[in-house]
C-alpha cells in the first residue's frame, strides 16, 4: 500500500494517506479488547487482526521513501524505455526499500508480541489450555503449577522475558550492522593493500 500511495501520488496517495491515518490514530489495544467479545481469538485470529491493524505505520515508511525514489534517475530512464508502472514498482522500487521493511518488521513484531501477550494477561486474548506468555504470566501471579509442577513464578520473574522480548530482534540487527561494517573494514584495508 505504501508503494502505491507513494508511486503514483495524488487522489490514490491521499485515499491510501487518510485510511493510515485512521489506523494510526485508533487505540488498537482498546479495538482488540473489543473484539475480543465479538471474536474468539485463537493463536491464528489474533495475529492476523493484529497485523491488519498495524500495518499503517510501515506503509507510512515505505510511502516517504517511495516518493524519494520515484524522482530519481534511473527510474525515469526505466519509464523512457516503456517499462509500465508495475515493472518498475517491482524491479526498481520494491528493492530499495526492501531493507527498510526488514528492519521496520523486527520492530513491529516485539510490539505484536507484547499485545498479545498483553491480551492474554488480561483474559481477553488466547484462553488457558493454548501456551501464551499472558496466560504463563497470569498463571504464575496466581500460583498455578506449571507443566512440571514447580510453581511458574519460581522461573526468574516472567514478565521480564516478554518486555525483553523485543530487544532479540534488535539485538540480532545491530550484530548484523556490527558484521557489515567489519566487512567493510577488511575490504578497504584489502584494497590499500593491493595499491
Amino acid at each position: 500500500m505504501g508503494i502505491l500511495a507513494g508511486y503514483y501520488g495524488r487522489r490514490v496517495d491521499s485515499l491510501i494517506s487518510s485510511i493510515m491515518q485512521i489506523l494510526v490514530n485508533l487505540p488498537i489495544f482498546f479495538l482488540m479488547i473489543i473484539l475480543s467479545f465479538i471474536i474468539h481469538f485463537e493463536i491464528l485470529s489474533i495475529s492476523l487482526i493484529i497485523g491488519l491493524l498495524n500495518w499503517a505505520g510501515m506503509a507510512r515508511l515505505v510511502r516517504g521513501q517511495v516518493q524519494n525514489i520515484r524522482n530519481k534517475e534511473y527510474i525515469e530512464a526505466a519509464q523512457a524505455v516503456g517499462s509500465g508502472s508495475f515493472r518498475i514498482m517491482l524491479r526498481h522500487i520494491a528493492p530499495n526499500v526492501f531493507p527498510s521493511i526488514l528492519v521496520m518488521m523486527g520492530f513491529d513484531a516485539g510490539a505484536a508480541i507484547i499485545t498479545e501477550a498483553a491480551l492474554s494477561y488480561l483474559q481477553f486474548g488466547v484462553q488457558i489450555p493454548v501456551p501464551s506468555w499472558g496466560t504463563l504470566i497470569a498463571g504464575s501471579e496466581s500460583g498455578t503449577p506449571s507443566l512440571s509442577g514447580v510453581a511458574a513464578d519460581w522461573l526468574f520473574w516472567p514478565q521480564l522475558y516478554v518486555w525483553l522480548s523485543p530487544f532479540c530482534p534488535f539485538t540480532l540487527l545491530l550484530m548484523d550492522y556490527v558484521m557489515l561494517l567489519m566487512s567493510n573494514k577488511k575490504s578497504r584495508r584489502k584494497c590499500s593493500d593491493l595499491g
